[in-house]
C-alpha cells in the first residue's frame, strides 16, 4: 500500500488512522505536504513520517488497552474481599476480555505472534492486579522527594544558617 498520494501537481504523504483510535488522535488519518512532484523523492521523504505515525497509533493501541485493562481490575476489584471463588471467576472474566480485547477472540493458547502473547499476558497481570503500574506510584513519591534539601539549606544558606560553629554543625 503507497502512503503517498499526488495532489495537483505535488505530493503528500497519507496514513488513515483506525476507527477506534480517531477520538484520541481528533483526525481521521495522518497528512503531511511534501513539496515535491517527484514520486520517488516523495516516497523517501514519506517513509520516516509513516514509521513515526505508525508507532503512535501501536502506541495509542497499547495505552487503550493498558486503560482497560486498570478500568477492569478497579471494577472487578470493589469490595476489596477476595476469596477462591471470586478470584477463579475474577480470573474467567479477565481472560475472556483479554482474549477478546487482545487475541481477537482466539484462545491465548492457539497464538503464536509472540508480541500478542505479551500484550496479553500484561493485560492479564494488570486487570488481575497482579502487576502494578508505574505511574500508580510516581505522585506518591514526588510528594515524598518534594523538599529532600531542607537540612542542608538550613545549614548553608546565610539567611537560614545557625548561628553555631562548624564542629557542632551536624553531618550529613
Amino acid at each position: 500500500m503507497s502512503f503517498v498520494v499526488r495532489r495537483g501537481q505535488t505530493y503528500s504523504a497519507r496514513l488513515v488512522i483506525p476507527k477506534k483510535l480517531r477520538a484520541i488522535f481528533g483526525k481521521n488519518e495522518f497528512k503531511k505536504y511534501l513539496g515535491t512532484s517527484n514520486r520517488k523523492e516523495a516516497e523517501l521523504l514519506a517513509a520516516p513520517l509513516v514509521l513515526k505515525w505508525k508507532k503512535l497509533i501501536e502506541e495509542a493501541k497499547q495505552d487503550c488497552v493498558m486503560a482497560r485493562a486498570k478500568a477492569l481490575e478497579k471494577a472487578l476489584d470493589k469490595d476489596g474481599q477476595k476469596n477462591d471463588e471470586d478470584e477463579f471467576i475474577k480470573g474467567v472474566i479477565i481472560e475472556d476480555e483479554m482474549e477478546d480485547i487482545i487475541l481477537g477472540g482466539r484462545d491465548f493458547h492457539e497464538v503464536e505472534d509472540t508480541h500478542l502473547n505479551e500484550t496479553a499476558k500484561t493485560f492479564y497481570g494488570i486487570a488481575s492486579g497482579q502487576i502494578i503500574m508505574l505511574e500508580e506510584y510516581v505522585d506518591g513519591w514526588v510528594a515524598s522527594k518534594a523538599r529532600p534539601w531542607t537540612r542542608c539549606e538550613e545549614m548553608l544558606l546565610p539567611s537560614t544558617r545557625r548561628k553555631q560553629p562548624l564542629s557542632q554543625m551536624p553531618s550529613l
